[in-house]
């Protein structure tokens, strides 16, 4: 009880506040704005990577499609042997 008495305006129990009053209410809402930013930006960057997952997918079947009736030729050996 003394340690209440004995507190300065602007302390808390752990220590004096890095910011006095009115600031202080600020900064939680500056928070859950900066999360809320941080979640919208995450989900964006989850949407367009699925949207380009889906686009190599297709693009891949289209092709794999358009192999399966041909025959190795010989720029196809090269290619492949150049990434591997």
């Amino acid at each position: 009880m003394s340690a209440l008495i004995a507190m300065k305006p602007g302390e808390r129990e752990s220590g004096p506040s890095p910011r006095g009053g009115l600031l202080e209410a600020v900064d939680p809402a500056h928070a859950i704005q900066e999360v809320r930013e941080n979640r919208e930006l995450r989900r964006n960057c989850y949407t367009q990577l699925h949207w380009n997952a889906g686009q190599f997918t297709t693009a891949l079947s289209r092709h794999l499609y358009v192999m399966r009736d041909r025959t190795p030729e010989q720029e196809d050996v090269s290619a492949l042997w150049l990434y591997r």
